[in-house]
């Protein structure tokens, strides 16, 4: 689904700045600026692998030309533009939308309670697509969301939506094993290990409460412990899976 989510904000893009060149064509400049930003916005490409870079890199230009690509990032900083941006948060009720309009937001415009709803909806988009099996949420998009909402979360220090957080991870680690989704598996366990290296697990993991995939929660913990350089190699070690003798007995303490 990476394909078909880059797809879907592409044809969003395309369909504001069709609507700026026909504002611009009637000499209207400043709805013009105003949809072009919207669409320049669904255009940006996510560093899905590097959800903890520095504010202002986690999202890179995606003009055909370097001069295109400048000129685009200088107007998007621009406060006039953020704030017709943040005019528009209200109005959108997509979960993919609102979460890309508003870590733009604090991204561009260092703007805590935006990212506080990109956290939010980056995990509602997550939640759909581990619970609902919702098909614009695949398991890769998944684990870029997770791991940007974590991302967020610490930047902000929001401690409070940590804990839905991890929850969310640890049932998405169930999903992508279950339907053996390697990629999304690396992309989720390394996320978690750029945003903190000496990442640790929550206490409903660490006492084996239950869980609404029924796996052992040492299967996190070993994924975690043993993945410091991420492969398909590695991982497939590490999570070929039937609970051993240790796991169960550990769980059930």
């Amino acid at each position: 689904m990476r394909g078909s989510m880059t797809s879907y904000l592409f044809e969003i893009s395309q369909r504001y700045m069709k609507l700026a060149k026909a504002f611009d064509s009637i000499g209207d400049r400043a709805r013009a600026d105003a949809y072009w930003a919207l669409a320049v916005v669904y255009k940006l490409a996510p560093k899905w692998q590097e959800p903890n870079v520095p504010r202002g890199k986690y999202f890179q230009p995606s003009g055909f030309t370097e001069s295109q690509q400048e000129r685009e990032m200088v107007r998007l900083r621009k406060s006039e533009t953020l704030t017709w941006i943040k005019f528009r948060l209200v109005r959108i009720s997509n979960c993919h939308r609102k979460a890309r309009i508003a870590d733009v937001l604090w991204e561009f415009g260092q703007d805590a309670s935006s990212a506080r709803i990109a956290i939010d909806f980056y995990a509602r988009a997550a939640s759909d697509g581990i619970y609902v099996g919702a098909p614009e949420a695949d398991a890769y998009v998944v684990s870029a969301y997770l791991g940007r909402a974590m991302s967020l979360s610490r930047a902000i220090n929001d401690a409070g939506s940590r804990e839905g957080l991890l929850h969310l991870i640890y049932d998405g680690f169930e999903m992508m094993v279950h339907d053996r989704e390697i990629f999304a598996l690396t992309l989720l366990i390394n996320s978690l290990l750029c945003i903190d290296s000496s990442y640790k697990l929550p206490t409903w993991m660490e006492t084996g409460a239950t869980r609404p995939f029924q796996t052992s929660r040492k299967v996190v913990g070993r994924c975690l412990a043993r993945t410091s350089f991420l492969s398909a190699t590695i991982l497939h070690e590490a999570i070929d899976f039937r609970p051993t003798a240790e796991d169960i007995e550990g769980s059930e303490k």
